[in-house]
């Protein structure tokens, strides 16, 4: 353990996007620390080689939730909440982008990005929170780069993320005196497979070497997590080294 960082070992985690890229590495680190998972996700066999593959390395327990964040979750995130006996840790890093001109969005584009990137995330801290609360947790929100600086044909997407990073600033006011913290991350252009079909459907070759890795931000996530309680960071931007 890092100097006074406060261990993790034996709490439970909840990880929405488990399969991604990120959402896949910060469960990989959380599970070699200790921290026992539960990992949120729409594809199963996915979710089931995942388990598979973090068994082999860390003793925690790990719990697998096929759940898809595009359609309406309430009825199912009750059930959830209702059968778990504690919860330290919610990481939502889950994300979708369908990039597309205005006047071309269709309805169907902009519920499943809504619904995705914010509206189940919504709706999982809503019915979570009283187990949060209950354990002092944390709160610890993927957010994009987008929020700074918006681009042609994501639209949605922009407006989906600037959607979470409002409710993450108020949720940490009603939150921190309950002692859970709330942080939003605000991570740059990430070697992703979400970056890798972004790149794909505009026709750009991806220079992925150049971007963020995804255990960078797992990294950076895992520290703050472990910090003392005497502090709070509320917002961390990251951003590639090299500008490509």
């Amino acid at each position: 353990m890092d100097g006074n960082m406060i261990p993790i070992i034996g709490k439970t985690a909840l990880v929405t996007g488990a399969t991604g890229g990120m959402g896949s590495e910060i469960a990989r680190q959380l599970a070699l620390e200790g921290v026992n998972l539960i990992l949120l996700g729409r594809n199963e066999k996915k979710l089931g080689v995942l388990k598979l593959d973090l068994e082999s390395i860390s003793d925690a327990g790990i719990e697998i939730v096929c759940l898809d964040l595009s359609k309406d979750i309430e009825e199912e995130a009750i059930k959830l909440a209702s059968r778990l006996q504690r919860l330290d840790i919610m990481l939502h890093t889950a994300g979708m982008i369908i990039p597309n001109h205005i006047e071309n969005v269709s309805r169907e584009e902009f519920e499943e990005q809504f619904n995705v990137n914010f509206g189940s995330v919504f709706t999982l801290v809503k019915v979570l929170l009283p187990l949060l609360k209950k354990t002092g947790g944390q709160i610890v929100m993927v957010n994009s780069s987008v929020i700074r600086g918006a681009r042609d044909e994501l639209s949605v997407y922009t407006s989906t993320k600037h959607a979470l990073a409002g409710f993450t600033e108020s949720l940490r006011q009603e939150v921190n005196p309950h002692g859970v913290r709330v942080m939003n991350i605000i991570p740059g252009k990430t070697a992703t497979a979400m970056q890798e079909d972004l790149h794909r459907r505009k026709n750009i070759t991806m220079r992925g070497e150049l971007f963020i890795q995804p255990y960078e931000i797992a990294y950076t996530i895992l520290r703050i997590l472990k910090l003392p309680f005497t502090a709070e960071i509320t917002e961390l931007a990251i951003r590639p080294m090299k500008k490509s």
